[in-house]
């Protein structure tokens, strides 16, 4: 396990493993409940990682959720994910062409699905992070928040999210390689559920590595994480914190979480990578 280090600083790597925690299809009845309340929650149709990651730490999931649904539930999360990306502004490949695709043999429908997929990955990832991030500032001592906002949803019918054994090796190799982005670890970190979900395209994800090669090699993406991470750190959910309470949760979940959070190499990672995504697909 992957947990606050000796010198109790922040590590890069999730504390499980995204790829094999447990999934929506085979959670128990009493998960797949709270999973079911997690998507309605949030307004989307996928439940992410770090929850399937959390279901798997004793109660840690019902407790982590207790916590940070009523957060979700003001509105706050979906507001400053709204505002997020017009103060910052994220790098951009050229624009893909329609011969690109086409050489890529992916049609209208395919791309429409891609884009779908990275639109509910985005907005999941980044109301998971600025959540959360409230939630470690009070020490996961959720009282209240004085505003509300509306709430919105989207429902895109999603393709399945593919198991390990469903992808064959050299597309793996390939999700690998897009999947060492923004890591310290390289080819070696655990697989962001976003690039598993996108390994029906192995072409389209090698053309992502293509493309997000030059702004690797000139430090735009490593920028771009700290300007992400100082940005939900600094306009960040005000809670009222009850002092006096304290929070059951295990060290684990603890520090799972904060390193979720505040790392830029963990959700930072693929709210920034996503979004890049997003930019680039739906550039006009």
């Amino acid at each position: 396990k992957f947990v606050m280090n000796k010198k109790n600083k922040l590590v890069d790597e999730f504390s499980y493993d995204p790829v094999t925690a447990i999934s929506e299809s085979n959670a128990p009845k009493e998960i797949a409940i709270i999973f079911k309340d997690i998507k309605k929650t949030m307004g989307i149709p996928i439940v992410t990682s770090i929850w399937r990651g959390l279901a798997d730490m004793d109660d840690s999931l019902l407790n982590v959720w207790n916590l940070t649904k009523p957060i979700f539930n003001n509105g706050e999360p979906e507001f400053i994910y709204n505002k997020l990306f017009e103060h910052i502004s994220l790098p951009s490949p050229p624009k893909i062409t329609s011969d690109t695709l086409e050489r890529m043999g992916i049609n209208n429908k395919e791309l429409k699905n891609i884009k779908n997929i990275v639109s509910v990955y985005n907005r999941s990832n980044t109301m998971n992070l600025i959540a959360l991030s409230a939630l470690v500032n009070v020490n996961f001592s959720y009282i209240s928040s004085s505003k509300n906002y509306k709430t919105s949803s989207i429902n895109y019918q999603l393709p399945a999210l593919l198991e390990r054994h469903e992808i064959n090796n050299n597309t793996w190799k390939i999700v690998k390689n897009i999947n060492a982005y923004g890591t310290t670890n390289g080819f070696r970190a655990h697989v962001a559920t976003l690039w598993r979900h996108l390994s029906y395209w192995p072409k389209f994800l090698d053309f992502v590595d293509l493309q997000f090669r030059p702004m690797r090699d000139n430090g735009q993406i490593e920028q771009a994480l700290e300007t992400v991470l100082n940005y939900v750190l600094i306009n960040k959910i005000i809670l009222k914190e009850d002092t006096k309470s304290h929070h059951q949760l295990n060290k684990l979940t603890v520090s799972t979480i904060t390193n979720y959070v505040h790392s830029k190499h963990q959700v930072v990672r693929m709210v920034t990578l996503g979004n890049i995504l997003q930019k680039w697909l739906f550039k006009k």
